[in-house]
């Protein structure tokens, strides 16, 4: 059964994330709770932890600094609109538990709880696969990267390489299926992993054939 808490989370979403152009829109978030979702169902929850599971999915990016650069301001937001949407202090402290361990550049070497892994992985799973591989493009496109270097790296898994897209999968993106730790996020991570390997097998193909050395 739906949580009516779960309106005002929606809300709170559109008006904060309806305008973002960078990869994190609405629409974003709400693939982020349709994975949880599937995530859920395949996972020995009760009711009470599926619903603050789903409300922190609903605010994963709540405290991501990106968006709320004044962290301690932002922890004041989420808790008070968390208490005016009917959430108790547990499950404010349960929400933003899971909620500030979502990000994946805060990401540490340590066991997450279960209730937090079903949110990363939620998350993680929009970073790969067809709409990653669109995300990645957009969020390129908004911060002036180029597609590709010309030639391609011939390591493309060093860290020295140039900032471009391309350079992107294998500096995240090929990397994120071994991040991920449920079940149904590991299912999913490996076909949609898959899926980008055939993409930028033929994305490097058409690059090379299209490269040139001079205009002479």
């Amino acid at each position: 059964m739906k949580d009516p808490r779960l309106d005002d989370l929606a809300r709170w979403a559109q008006e904060n994330f309806g305008q973002e152009h960078t990869g994190h829109d609405l629409g974003h978030i709400r693939r982020v709770v349709s994975n949880t979702e599937k995530i859920i169902k395949k996972e020995i929850l009760t009711e009470a932890q599926a619903q603050i599971v789903l409300a922190a999915a609903w605010l994963h990016e709540a405290l991501d600094d990106k968006f709320f650069p004044d962290t301690a301001a932002a922890r004041v937001s989420l808790n008070e609109l968390l208490e005016a949407s009917g959430y108790s202090a547990d499950e404010q402290e349960a929400i933003e538990a899971i909620v500030q361990d979502v990000s994946f550049h805060k990401r540490q070497k340590k066991a997450y709880p279960l209730l937090t892994r079903i949110v990363q992985d939620a998350d993680l799973l929009e970073a790969i696969g067809a709409i990653g591989i669109g995300r990645a493009f957009y969020f390129g496109g908004a911060h002036h990267e180029p597609l590709a270097s010309t030639p391609l790296p011939q390591d493309p898994w060093s860290s020295q390489n140039p900032k471009t897209v391309y350079q992107h999968f294998f500096d995240k993106l090929f990397r994120i299926d071994e991040l991920l730790s449920t079940a149904v996020g590991r299912e999913i991570g490996e076909k949609r992993t898959r899926f980008m390997k055939e993409f930028l097998t033929e994305f490097t193909k058409e690059w090379e054939d299209g490269s040139f050395d001079s205009l002479g």
